[in-house]
């Protein structure tokens, strides 16, 4: 399990106040922060390890 960190909502005003922020507001700032821990936590690290060797060893054979 992954531990979720977020800016701190002052935070989160002070970059909104600045144009920083593609989010209006904290809401779905939090929301889509949450969707990308969610897509992390469902990936398998051996499968994406695999991948990763299968693309190098495909690249080495050139």
């Amino acid at each position: 399990m992954i531990n979720r960190v977020y800016m701190t909502k002052q935070r989160f005003d002070e970059e909104l106040e600045k144009g920083e922020m593609p989010h209006k507001t904290y809401e779905e700032y939090k929301k889509s922060v949450d969707k990308v821990y969610d897509e992390l936590e469902n990936v398998n690290d051996e499968e994406i390890y695999d991948k990763d060797v299968d693309n190098k060893n495909k690249d080495s054979n050139i």
